[in-house]
């Protein structure tokens, strides 16, 4: 099995429950670079997600730009047309996903709160202007927390 790295643009999201499990499976695809006035290509991916948390499903829509890893596999199936085909897969632990910007097109999303960062780690080795880069002191009163 290879993993794979990979981010684009979400074309189409379908949430699914098989055998009591979640499974939410996306068609990501990817704009190829081309020379000036070469036609141009796109790199197709499907991807699944096996019990993602609930909140991710809802922000897994069309346009929003998604990266991810995961397990890789060739496909090969019998396409619409009767040919053969190959379908390239990876199936993700988890995606991270781009802020959208119209979050109206999201009516059952959460809306964002941003998590307190923890402050930076310190070590014995750092010299003090390393540190104080780190943990800037500002001795204004506003800076104070209380």
């Amino acid at each position: 099995m290879m993993k794979m790295l990979f981010s684009g643009d979400i074309k189409k999201s379908e949430t699914k429950s098989i055998n009591g499990k979640t499974m939410i499976e996306l068609s990501v695809c990817k704009k190829n670079k081309t020379k000036e006035g070469e036609e141009a290509s796109f790199t197709w991916l499907r991807c699944q997600c096996w019990d993602c948390p609930e909140w991710l499903a809802p922000r897994l829509i069309k346009g929003v730009f998604v990266s991810g890893c995961g397990d890789f596999t060739l496909r090969s199936y019998v396409g619409k047309d009767g040919q053969k085909a190959i379908s390239a897969d990876v199936r993700c632990g988890g995606f991270d996903i781009s802020v959208a910007d119209d979050r109206a097109k999201q009516p059952d999303a959460k809306p964002y709160e941003p998590t307190k960062r923890s402050p930076p780690v310190v070590h014995d080795h750092m010299s003090k202007s390393t540190i104080a880069k780190l943990m800037p002191v500002d001795d204004s009163e506003s800076a104070v927390p209380f």
